[in-house]
């Protein structure tokens, strides 16, 4: 609805029961759906706000990069950073973790199939797929027993051998 608390503030006396009331009538399935867009909104929007109002910004001397470049913290990586460093310093490089050691496939909700998601050196012994958790009463009922090779630490996660 996009209302704000002065917004609220602002009804009529009888409109927040109203308001109750809608939320009353939603069905309780639909609750963790609107809390969760909710939330991934707020953020979003304070996030963008806070982007907005940083863009202008350059450097300390008023001159910006030209380019930044992640790369994965790798020794392999280094000697392509310091080159791609070493043609402009208007370039900058950063390392960050890419990999933490669990030789995997991913695959995302909605998709057929999963990539490999470890260095290409590496033969991916797992896969998790992305999968919308089963309702609480459902889960109750199966045990991992119920479900050969399958390792869950939440309902959100399926971890499988290859």
């Amino acid at each position: 609805m996009g209302l704000s608390a002065e917004d609220i503030r602002a009804l009529p006396a009888d409109a927040p029961a109203a308001l109750l009331g809608l939320l009353d009538a939603l069905p309780p399935t639909a609750h963790g759906p609107l809390w969760l867009q909710a939330y991934e909104t707020h953020y979003r929007d304070g996030l963008l706000t806070l982007l907005q109002a940083n863009r202008s910004r350059g450097s300390a001397n008023g001159d910006r990069r030209l380019a930044q470049v992640i790369f994965c913290m790798d020794d392999r990586e280094e000697g392509i950073r310091r080159h791609l460093e070493a043609q402009r310093e208007a370039y900058e490089t950063f390392g960050t973790a890419g990999f933490f050691g669990v030789p995997m496939r991913f695959r995302p909700l909605g998709a057929h199939e999963a990539n490999p998601s470890c260095p290409i050196v590496i033969e991916p012994r797992y896969t998790v797929a992305e999968a919308v958790p089963l309702p609480i009463a459902k889960m109750a009922t199966k045990t991992n027993a119920q479900k050969p090779n399958t390792t869950s630490t939440s309902p959100s996660k399926c971890h499988k051998p290859a």
